[in-house]
C-alpha cells in the first residue's frame, strides 16, 4: 500500500494548508491572505510595497507557467493594532490561517512543508526586512528579483515542489567523471573559483579521496549570454532565471538535471519540477490551459480582523453531575477567564439543559471587573436534559446582541452526552453555517457520538477536542488551545509549561522557566472535595519561599496566592526569574489534584520558543497509521536536537495514555531532517473513539537554535550556499561573515500543546498486534564506495524501518537495481534485478543508520560509466512488506576517474586579498540578507564607480561555448543579483551595513 502517500493527500486536505483557502478559477488564483505580524508598525507605504511587488510577481509566476496563471483576488490582511488607515473589517481571515505571513520573526524566506512530493505546504514567512526599507526594496529595479523570491516560495507552498540546490552538496560527480556544480539545468555556464586564506583564485582542486572539488570552491553563475532561463527552484536571484526546469528534450537547455544531489530530486524521485506543477490538481488533466490574454495584475483587498468575540456554551444536564464534571468543569472555565484568553477578546456565557439561558453577554477581558463577573456566573449546579441545539443558538443570540452580526464571532460548546431535546444540532446546520461564525467542541469523557455537532465544527472551521473527566489535563489544555487569539501577538500567547495530576496527600514537582517567558506566569492548584485547602509552598529560583497560608514571604518576587472553594491560583509578582521553581502541595485529606504552570513571553528582542502540532487526519475510519506533526521554532527558525513526545489519551474510562516519541530525522513520517518538524505514526488503536492528543517539548542534551544560514543544522530553514562576493571596481573580496552564528546554543525550556482530537472508527486492535508493515524508507542515499577503484562497489545509507512502521526491528531488507531509472518495479516481481539476500546484513532497530555496501554487476554495453536506479524494502516478520524507498540513482564509474584538478600548490597570485580585519575596502557595501529557503538577495553598491570589464579566463573544465564553465567569448554586464541605481541615500544604505552575508557578483566576466 502507498502508506506515506495516501497519509499525506489527507494530511494536504484536514490542516491549515494553501489548498485549503486558495483557489484556482480562469486562471487566476483566488483567495490569497497576506497577513502582517502584529509586531510591525503601521505603515500605508509598506502596503503599497506589497502590492507593488505581488503584482510584479503575478507577471512572473505567469510567464513561469508558461501563461497558465496568475495572482488574483489578494488581501492584505493588517494588524488590529493598526488605525491610522481605512481597512475593510473582515470576519474570517487570521494571521494564523494566513498563506504567508509578514513578520519580523523569521530571519529568512521560509515555506512550511510537512508533506512529500506534490502535498502543498503550511505557510510561506516573509522576513519584514524584505519590505522595510521602503526607500530601497521597493524601487522597481529590486522588485523583479523579490518577485521570483516570490514565485519560488509560492511554488513550495501550492504545488510541493523542493529546492534544486544544497550547500552542503555543491558539486557532484558526472557521467563523465567530471565534477558539476549542483544546479538546474547543466546548461547554465558557471565559473569556478577557490576562496582560500590569501583571497579568491581561479585554481579549484579536486579531493583526492572523493574527486569533487575541495570545500573551499565555489560556482559563480553570469548573465549574460546564458541560454538557459531556469531554474526559479535553483537561484531565483539571478537575472536570467525565469522557468522551471522540465522533462521536454526538445527544449534542452532547461532539461531538468536528474544527477544533482538535491531535495527535490531525493523527494519527488528525479521527477523535474515541471512534472510535478503539471500534475497538480491545478493543471492535471488539461485544467488551465495558456490563456495569452490573461490579466495578470491582481485585485487586492486591505483587511483588518474583527474584534475576538467568544461565547462559551456550557452543559449543565443531569449527566453533569458525574464525576464532578461540573465542579472541574468550572475550574477549567475560571482558568480560561483570568488566566488564557486574551485581553483584547470579548467573552460570554450561556449554559443549556433541557432549555438555554444567557448568564452573561460578552464583556471585554481588559479589566478584572468583567473578568470577575464573568468568574460569578460560571454554572455552579445540574438539572434537565441535553438540548444542545438550542445553546448554540442562544450563543449567536449573544454575539448578535444590540444589532451587531455573529459573523467573525466564536462558539466554543463544551458537552458530556447526546442531544436529547430539540432543535437538534442537524436542524440548524445550515443556519449556524450561514452565520459565519466559528464552532469548537470540547467533549467532556465523551469518547463517542455527537456526530453532528462534529459534522458542524467541520464546516465551520472550527476543531473538536476531547477531555477526560477523571485526568482533566486534557480538557484544560483544550481550553488553552482555543484562549489563542490567531493574529501573531507572541505576547498575548500563553505558553504551558506543566502539567500535572495526582491522586494523594503530597507532591512536588520542579518547573524550568526560560528567559523567553516569565510575564503573567501563574500556578494553579485545582482539587475535588472542597473541605480543606491544601497547603502551597513556591520556591523561586534564588532559593525564597512563598506559602500559601503565610500572609508575605518577604521574597524579592513574592508569589500572590488567591484561594477558592477547589482552586488555588498562584501569581508570580513581575517577570518570574529564570531557572528551577519548585513547589509543594500537602493535604491533610487524599484527594485528586491537577497543577498547571502557564506563563507569557516578556522579552520582545528574546521571542519566545514555539510549538505548532498537526495530525495526518481527524477521522481515521480503517486501519492507517496517525501521522503526529509537531514544528519547534524560535523567531521562525528550527529548534534542534530537542526531546519531543506525544502524549495520546486513549478513549477508555478512564483514559488511557500512550507516549509516542517524535523525531526529526527524515525518516519515517518524517520528510526532512533537521528542519525543525518532528514527526511519528501512532498505531495503537484499541479502542474506538476520540483520542485526545498532547506534545511536550523539553531540551535535549544537544539542543540548539539553527541560526546561521551557511549552518549544517540549518540547511533545511535557510539553505543558503555560501558564495564569494565582489566589488563594482573589480575587486574581489569574501564577504564576512560572523561564524559564531552557526547555531545558538538552548537553556532549559519546556512547551506543552494540546492539539485538536482525532476520532477512530476502524477495526480495533490488540496492544503489540503486528498489524503495519514496516515504514517507507524515505532517506536512501548512495555513492560509489570509491570513484577510484571500480571493484569498491556502493554504499547504501538509509535509517532502519521498524517492524511496525518506524517501532521494532524488521527481518529482511530487499534492494533492487536497474540500469534505467524508469525500470524500477515497486512491487519486487519476479524480473526484478535483486542483491542476492545473503549478502544483505539483517536490519538493526528503527532509528538506526544503516550503512550497506553492494556490488552490481557491470553491464555488457558498459564504455567506463553507467548510471544505476537502486530501491530498497523492508519486511517484518509476518511477511508484511513496506513501499518502496525513494529512489536514488547513482553515477558508477567502472574505470577510475582521472582527477582533472589535481591538488597542486598554487603560484598563482590571488586575485585579491581580503583586508586582516574582514572588512570591505570600498565606501558603501549593501547586502541585505532575504533568502528563499537558500537565495540571498545581495546588492553591494558603491556611489559613482565605473565598472571595468575584464575578458574572462578560459578554466581547463569548462564546456563548449555558450553551454558550459568559462570560455574566452563569454562577457558579462554587472550583476549583483540586484541592479544597481544611480542614486540612493547614503544614510538609507549604512543602516544595512550591518546585514552582511555570503553572496556573489559578477561584473564583467569577474566574480
Amino acid at each position: 500500500m502507498k502508506l506515506l502517500k495516501n497519509l499525506f493527500a489527507v494530511f494536504a486536505l484536514l490542516v491549515p494548508c494553501a489548498w485549503c483557502e486558495i483557489t484556482i478559477t480562469s486562471n487566476r488564483y483566488n483567495g490569497i491572505v497576506i497577513a502582517i505580524s502584529p509586531e510591525i508598525p503601521e505603515n500605508e507605504t509598506l502596503i503599497q510595497c506589497i502590492k507593488d511587488t505581488f503584482t510584479q510577481a503575478s507577471r512572473t509566476l505567469y510567464n513561469a507557467t508558461q501563461q497558465r496563471t496568475s495572482f488574483g483576488d489578494i488581501e492584505i490582511l493588517v494588524p488590529r493594532t493598526w488605525t491610522s488607515g481605512t481597512y475593510e473589517i473582515t470576519t474570517n481571515r487570521s494571521y494564523e490561517n494566513s498563506d504567508i505571513r509578514l513578520t519580523k520573526n523569521a530571519k529568512f524566506v521560509k515555506t512550511v512543508q510537512y508533506g512529500g512530493c506534490g502535498e502543498p505546504g503550511k505557510h510561506t514567512l516573509l522576513p519584514y526586512e524584505l519590505f522595510s526599507s521602503i526607500n530601497f526594496f521597493c524601487f522597481p529595479y529590486t522588485q523583479q528579483y523579490h518577485a521570483k523570491v516570490i514565485v519560488h516560495e509560492f511554488a513550495h507552498l501550492r504545488f510541493g515542489v523542493f529546492d534544486e540546490y544544497d550547500p552542503e552538496n555543491r558539486f557532484y560527480l558526472s557521467t563523465n567523471g567530471v565534477p558539476e556544480a549542483t544546479r538546474c539545468s547543466t546548461e547554465l555556464g558557471a565559473r569556478l573559483i577557490t576562496i582560500g586564506p590569501n583571497g579568491l583564485h581561479d585554481n579549484c582542486v579536486q579531493n583526492p579521496r572523493t574527486a569533487l572539488y575541495e570545500s573551499n570552491c565555489f560556482a559563480t553563475y553570469r548573465t549574460n549570454e546564458q541560454q538557459s532561463s531556469s531554474s526559479l527552484m535553483f537561484r531565483p536571484d539571478l537575472d536570467f532565471t525565469e522557468t522551471f526546469c522540465h522533462n521536454n528534450a526538445s527544449d534542452p537547455v532547461n532539461l531538468h538535471n536528474t544527477e544533482a544531489p538535491n531535495d527535490q530530486n531525493r523527494i519527488c524521485n528525479q521527477k523535474s519540477v515541471w512534472e510535478v506543477i503539471m500534475t497538480s490538481r491545478d493543471f492535471d488533466s488539461g485544467q488551465n490551459q495558456p490563456n495569452f490574454d490573461l490579466d495578470t495584475v491582481p485585485n487586492f483587498r486591505v483587511v483588518i480582523p474583527s474584534t475576538s468575540r467568544i461565547v462559551l456554551v456550557l452543559d449543565v444536564s443531569g449527566s453533569m453531575s458525574t464525576n464532578d464534571r461540573l465542579t472541574k468543569m468550572g475550574q477549567i472555565v475560571q482558568s480560561f477567564i483570568e488566566d488564557k484568553v486574551s485581553s483584547s477578546a470579548q467573552v460570554g456565557i450561556v449554559q443549556f439543559g433541557s432549555v438555554a439561558t444567557v448568564l452573561s453577554f460578552l464583556l471585554s477581558m481588559n479589566n478584572q471587573a468583567n473578568k470577575d463577573s464573568l468568574v460569578g456566573v460560571i454554572p455552579a449546579f445540574t438539572s434537565g436534559s441535553t438540548a444542545i441545539g438550542r445553546g448554540i443558538l442562544s450563543g449567536i443570540d449573544v454575539l448578535e446582541n444590540g444589532g451587531n452580526s455573529a459573523a467573525g464571532g466564536t462558539i466554543i460548546v463544551l458537552t458530556d452526552g447526546d442531544e436529547n431535546v430539540s432543535p437538534y444540532v442537524a436542524d440548524i446546520h445550515s443556519t449556524v453555517t450561514g452565520k459565519d461564525v466559528t464552532l469548537h467542541a470540547i467533549f467532556f469523557a465523551q469518547a463517542t457520538g455527537n456526530a453532528n455537532l462534529v459534522n458542524l465544527t467541520t464546516s465551520t472551521g472550527g476543531s473538536s477536542y476531547i477531555g477526560d473527566d477523571f485526568n482533566i489535563l486534557s480538557a484544560f489544555g483544550a481550553f488553552d488551545a482555543l484562549a489563542r487569539t490567531e493574529d501573531g501577538n507572541l505576547f498575548d500567547e500563553v505558553f504551558e509549561i506543566s502539567s500535572v495530576s495526582f491522586t494523594g496527600t503530597f507532591h512536588n514537582d520542579t518547573v524550568l522557566m526560560d528567559s523567553t517567558i516569565g510575564n503573567n506566569t501563574v500556578f494553579i492548584f485545582a482539587w475535588i472535595s472542597g473541605t480543606t485547602s491544601p497547603v502551597i509552598r513556591i520556591v523561586d529560583p534564588s532559593s525564597c519561599e512563598s506559602v500559601s497560608t503565610a500572609s508575605s514571604s518577604g521574597c524579592s518576587q513574592p508569589v500572590d496566592f488567591q484561594t477558592g472553594s477547589t482552586t488555588t491560583r498562584a501569581l508570580v509578582t513581575g517577570i518570574a526569574k529564570p531557572g528551577a521553581w519548585r513547589y509543594d502541595i500537602t493535604s491533610s485529606v487524599a484527594d485528586t489534584f491537577t497543577i498547571l504552570v502557564s506563563s507569557r513571553a516578556s522579552d520582545v528582542d528574546d521571542p519566545p520558543y514555539m510549538v505548532e502540532t498537526s495530525t495526518g487526519s481527524v477521522d481515521i475510519t480503517s486501519l492507517n497509521p496517525q501521522a503526529i506533526y509537531a514544528r519547534v521554532t524560535k523567531e521562525s527558525q528550527p529548534v534542534l536536537g530537542a526531546d519531543v513526545t506525544a502524549i495520546i489519551e486513549i478513549p477508555a474510562s478512564p483514559a488511557r495514555k500512550f507516549e509516542k516519541i517524535l523525531l526529526d530525522n527524515g525518516a519515517g513520517a518524517d520528510v526532512k531532517a533537521s528542519d525543525g518538524v518532528y514527526s511519528g505514526f501512532f498505531t495503537n488503536f484499541t479502542n474506538r473513539g476520540r483520542y485526545s492528543l498532547q506534545v511536550k517539548v523539553t531540551n535535549g542534551n544537544f539542543t540548539r537554535v539553527a541560526s546561521d544560514a551557511r549552518s549544517l543544522a540549518a540547511k533545511q530553514t535557510s539553505r543558503l550556499a555560501y558564495f564569494p562576493g565582489a566589488l563594482p571596481d573589480g575587486t574581489v573580496v569574501a564577504l564576512p561573515v560572523t561564524d559564531s552564528t552557526d547555531v545558538t546554543e538552548v537553556a532549559n525550556f519546556t512547551r506543552i500543546v494540546t492539539s485538536p482530537s482525532f476520532t477512530y472508527s476502524g477495526t480495533v486492535i490488540s496492544l503489540g498486534s503486528d498489524s503495519f508493515p514496516p515504514n517507507q524508507i524515505t532517506d536512501l542515499s548512495a555513492t560509489q564506495l570509491d570513484v577510484f577503484d571500480p571493484n569498491s562497489g556502493i554504499v547504501l545509507s538509509f535509517t532502519a524501518p521498524g517492524d511496525e512502521l518506524d517501532v521494532g526491528t524488521a527481518s529482511r531488507y530487499d534492494i533492487q537495481y536497474a540500469f534505467s531509472p524508469d525500470t524500477l518495479d515497486p512491487s519486487f516481481g519476479a524480473s526484478s534485478n535483486l542483491i542476492n539476500s545473503s549478502l544483505v546484513p539483517a536490519p538493526m532497530a528503527a532509528g538506526t543508520l544503516e550503512v550497506i555496501n553492494i556490488n552490481i554487476p557491470i553491464p555488457s554495453n558498459d564504455r567506463g560509466t553507467f548510471r544505476i536506479a537502486l530501491g530498497v524494502r523492508a519486511t517484518d516478520e509476518a511477511g508484511k512488506t513496506g513501499d518502496i524507498s525513494n529512489q536514488v540513482v547513482v553515477t558508477y564509474f567502472s574505470r577510475a576517474v582521472e582527477l582533472i584538478h589535481p591538488p597542486t600548490p598554487s603560484t598563482e597570485p590571488p586575485v585579491t586579498a581580503i583586508p586582516e580585519n574582514g572588512g570591505l575596502n570600498i565606501t558603501i557595501v549593501v547586502v541585505a540578507s532575504i533568502t528563499s529557503g537558500a537565495f540571498v538577495l545581495a546588492v553591494v553598491i558603491a556611489a559613482l564607480v565605473y565598472l571595468r570589464s575584464m575578458k574572462a579566463r578560459r578554466l581547463p573544465d569548462e564546456r563548449p561555448a555558450g553551454k558550459g564553465y568559462d570560455n574566452p567569448d563569454f562577457h558579462d554586464r554587472a550583476h549583483c543579483a540586484i541592479p544597481r541605481p544611480s542614486v540612493i541615500s547614503t544614510s538609507r544604505m549604512s543602516a544595512y551595513a550591518e546585514h552582511i552575508y555570503d553572496d556573489v557578483c559578477v561584473t564583467d566576466g569577474r566574480v
